[in-house]
């Protein structure tokens, strides 16, 4: 599978006891990396608990 640059695709996030696990959607940022890897960033579409260290990127910036 080829995976480029603002594709969205579900990437697996295990739990801290790493016995389950959850597929979400993730914005891939970065995918001219060796070995087939890429770097992405976790996507929601739930604002209404948003803390500190989150950013809603508004479809205007897009």
């Amino acid at each position: 599978m080829e995976i480029k640059t603002f594709d969205i695709v579900l990437c697996e996030f295990y739990f801290s006891n790493l016995n389950q696990s959850k597929k979400r959607p993730v914005l891939v940022f970065k995918d001219n990396l060796p070995f087939d890897d890429f770097i992405a960033i976790p996507i929601s579409s739930k604002i209404g608990n948003m803390t500190n260290d989150e950013i809603l990127i508004e479809l205007k910036y897009l």
